[in-house]
């Protein structure tokens, strides 16, 4: 990024550079929940660690947003724990899970941005509503996050719906980006674009992974996408975590659930071609 990029983000609190590199960012353990007599999630463990992007897959329904929701307390699991950063975040009082939560940027798989506001209004939201800077600076922090996803000045004063959809892809990414996050949650990132649009997200969520050193947990039923950002991958299935690794290893499973998948997605015998 050009220094003058960097400048814009100089009014936000810079994170602390003396970390492990190595480190458990999110731990989740035995996270159940259910809806009346369905089971959903029946016992999640997973680990997100510095240095890593996790692709979270399976089938529809399996309950992956369902998971994301419970870590970001947006739905309250009933057994289990969720710890952020060595903090339990279970039953956690909102005032803490707030100043926890200035650690984690998301992207909705709708991308749950506010028509009636402008581009860099949607990009700025947190920080405007919790007046931790002024209009001016969080609107120079929207500024300097479209620019990570490769939108200019052209399109921070329009509104949402004179977007493509891919622009407004990227303007949800770019919100998930303020604050420079050390964790990112996204949820199904590239869901209904085609596959040049795709690629263009895939490659501003892995630059800016990069750049900020970040880690994420990235929903996805693309696994050309997977590939591309993740480097690692789980797979849910029955409410658990049934499988665990490289990304490029799925493929090596003999698990009959990924097996499927595999064969739903058309890239069990495209891989073997390849």
């Amino acid at each position: 990024m050009n220094p003058s990029l960097e400048v814009r983000w100089s009014c936000l609190v810079s994170r602390n550079s003396d970390v492990n590199p190595t480190a458990t960012l999110v731990e989740i353990r035995g996270l159940k929940k259910s809806f009346d007599n369905q089971v959903v999630l029946a016992g999640v463990d997973l680990d997100l660690r510095r240095g890593h992007t996790v692709a979270l897959l399976g089938v529809s329904g399996s309950g992956k947003s369902v998971l994301m929701k419970c870590v970001l307390g947006l739905t309250e699991p009933d057994a289990g724990s969720v710890r952020i950063d060595g903090h339990e975040t279970v039953g956690l009082g909102q005032t803490e899970r707030l100043l926890l939560m200035r650690k984690v940027g998301v992207l909705f798989q709708n991308g749950a941005l506010f028509d009636s506001l402008p581009v860099w209004q949607n990009v700025a939201f947190t920080l405007l509503s919790s007046r931790r800077v002024s209009r001016g600076c969080a609107r120079r922090v929207a500024a300097g996050a479209l620019t990570r996803v490769g939108l200019g000045a052209d399109v921070i004063d329009l509104l949402p719906g004179e977007l493509s959809g891919g622009m407004q892809k990227r303007v949800s990414l770019a919100r998930a980006l303020v604050g420079d996050p050390e964790i990112l949650f996204l949820d199904n990132p590239t869901a209904g674009l085609d596959p040049v649009l795709t690629g263009i997200i895939d490659s501003s969520v892995a630059a800016s992974l990069e750049h900020l050193q970040a880690i994420a947990l990235v929903i996805t039923h693309d696994l050309t996408s997977a590939q591309r950002i993740a480097d690692r991958a789980a797979f849910l299935s029955e409410g658990r975590i049934v499988w665990e690794g490289a990304t490029g290893e799925l493929w090596r499973s003999d698990l009959q659930q990924i097996q499927k998948f595999l064969r739903a997605s058309g890239s069990h015998s495209r891989h073997r071609a390849g």
